[in-house]
């Protein structure tokens, strides 16, 4: 029986893009001299917002003997994820013309950890069903 395996792969996954979403650029700006990438440390609420992200997830996989709390890291992380993802956009709109989000680079991470992360809820929600199942069999 695999119990809580699968979710802690995902979750790792995850955590992987969002190392990853730190060290590309999720916008292009034109600058008189040409244009200039924009980083997620370049903003510092936006870089909070996606370090208390990255320290969740690794909460989440430190929890898997918890599955319960494991389960609510998960969905707090989530949310996270889309704040993290609407904040760009935001930002990029607001920023002026000149601005380009890169959807192939840096802001598909986030989109996808966030993905990873709800495949990564559903299959603790699929493993609670076979522990109480169970359980009821004791």
């Amino acid at each position: 029986m695999i119990i809580q395996r699968w979710q802690n792969l995902l979750l790792f996954i995850a955590l992987m893009l969002m190392c990853v979403f730190f060290f590309t650029p999720y916008a292009r700006v034109a600058t008189p001299d040409g244009t200039a990438d924009v980083y997620a440390f370049s903003a510092p609420v936006f870089l909070t917002l996606n370090l208390v992200i990255f320290i969740m997830l690794i909460i989440a996989i430190a929890f898997f003997k918890n599955l319960k709390k494991q389960r609510t890291i998960t969905a707090t992380t989530i949310l996270l994820l889309v704040a993290s993802v609407i904040t760009a956009v935001v930002m990029d709109c607001n920023a002026g013309d000149g601005v380009e989000l890169i959807w192939l680079g840096g802001v598909s991470m986030p989109v996808l950890s966030a993905l990873c992360c709800v495949v990564a809820y559903i299959f603790m929600g699929k493993d609670q069903k076979k522990l109480r199942s169970y359980d009821r069999l004791r």
